[in-house]
């Protein structure tokens, strides 16, 4: 295969050349320095493999872990919208959290330079907007625009950094976390001074139903364990922890959809995105579950939700699957119980890793058996060489502080694909974190 690092810096001499690389300049230049179809589609895994770790690191506000992931795949991918607004983002987070001044810049940067290949890159203008700056050449949807921006600013005040909805999708329409404006009826924007803060009044929250929408044949069965509508003087909010259980006979690879916010009469007065599962998560076998949360900006006006899965990719299930490695896990925090949970190794690959994008992945069932009820749960996955020395730890939620709560008996799966940076023989499961 051919050389990665070369493959890089031929980007770079092109990038100094022309102004923007099209997904055609890239496929033309790897092919050019020998790269095959099967070498690109790795480099595409790799290039998404950056991304869905910075979006992790970026939901759990571990912003320096979320700028190197996308940098990372910035360097295979440049002039990517999707990633220049996922490092505008957490600069704007860093920002936020020190107030110091280059953060600032350099959050700017990026979302100008989404904005000059994708003018309709509505998180993009929301960055601007939190920043304090004008965004100009606005886009054509002014509202949605003010809507995501509010978003932004209001995840740090009720730490819901789940408002972030990022596309790559530079074709079609906006892509916004905020209401789409052909659907939401008394929703304003408001300033920062508007959010809600500890001391606002709050007036009377109450669970919402929810209805599930989905393919025929599909299977799925919902499990809310919050719908809560919190109205404030001057705005409102949803928010949802739904369980998702395959009961189907089939395995699913991928989730999106969309929430629709409805009134009284059944009308929609909002409608959101919904990135439900990944690509990079664990698919989804029969009586597997899948837990997703979010907030989202509302109206006082909502009775009721609908939670629609629009697209779903899968699979025939196997009739009876291999039982998973029993796997031992360690704590490296105090608990009593170290048999809290127990970990069952479920698919495991570990390349070569003197070859060009070497990968380690794994899939592993974890169940708590420890008779109480978590909220955040991290892992860190030790990798080992062959002389058993640690050459590499990697960290992934198992589920944060905003998914559904983990209860006893409960399963739940973790995965990670991880780029190897020398060779890897073993591992370890350690919990590093509950709460």
């Amino acid at each position: 295969m051919a050389d990665l690092n070369r493959y890089i810096e031929n980007l770079e001499k092109h990038r100094i050349s022309k102004s923007q690389l099209t997904d055609e300049d890239l496929r033309q230049l790897a092919l050019e320095l020998g790269y095959t179809e099967e070498d690109l589609q790795s480099i595409e895994h790799a290039t998404q493999a950056h991304i869905a770790r910075g979006q992790n690191f970026l939901q759990n506000q571990l912003h320096t872990d979320a700028i190197l992931e996308f940098k990372e795949a910035l360097s295979l991918k440049p002039n990517s919208p999707l990633i220049l607004v996922g490092l505008a983002q957490a600069y704007l987070g860093q920002w936020q959290a020190d107030k110091q001044s280059p953060d600032k810049h350099q959050a700017e940067h990026f979302a100008r330079q989404a904005l000059a290949i994708d003018p309709k890159q509505q998180e993009a203008y929301a960055v601007i907007r939190a920043l304090g700056l004008k965004a100009e050449g606005r886009s054509s949807a002014p509202i949605v625009a003010i809507a995501a921006a509010m978003a932004i600013v209001v995840a740090g005040a009720i730490g819901a950094s789940t408002f972030m909805l990022v596309s790559d999708d530079s074709s079609g329409g906006p892509v916004s976390s905020g209401p789409d404006p052909s659907l939401v009826t008394n929703l304003t924007p408001e300033t920062q001074e508007d959010q809600p803060t500890p001391n606002t009044a709050k007036l009377p929250a109450g669970q919402l139903p929810v209805e599930l929408h989905m393919p025929d044949g599909l299977g799925l069965v919902l499990e809310v364990r919050d719908s809560t509508q919190d109205n404030y003087p001057a705005s409102s909010f949803y928010k949802y922890s739904y369980l998702l259980t395959n009961k189907g006979d089939k395995e699913i690879k991928e989730m999106k959809g969309r929430i629709e916010l409805l009134d009284a009469s059944g009308d929609a007065v909002a409608l959101h995105q919904a990135y439900i599962m990944g690509t990079h998560d664990s698919k989804l076998r029969p009586g597997d579950s899948h837990g997703f949360s979010s907030t989202l900006k509302s109206s006082p006006d909502v009775k009721s939700v609908r939670l629609y899965v629009d697209s779903a990719p899968t699979q025939p299930a196997a009739k009876n699957y291999p039982p998973g490695k029993p796997v031992q896990v360690y704590w490296d925090i105090p608990q009593s119980n170290k048999s809290a949970f127990s970990a069952k190794e479920r698919n495991l690959r570990i390349d070569d890793a003197s070859k060009n994008l070497a990968f380690f992945r794994g899939d592993w069932e974890i169940q708590n058996s420890s008779g109480q009820t978590f909220e955040l749960v991290r892992f860190n996955i030790v990798l080992k060489g062959p002389d058993g020395k640690e050459v590499d730890r990697v960290n992934r939620y198992l589920l944060g502080g905003s998914d559904p709560y983990f209860a006893d008996g409960e399963t739940r799966l973790l995965s990670t694909t991880n780029q190897l940076k020398s060779p890897v023989t073993s591992y370890e499961l350690h919990v590093v974190e509950v709460q």
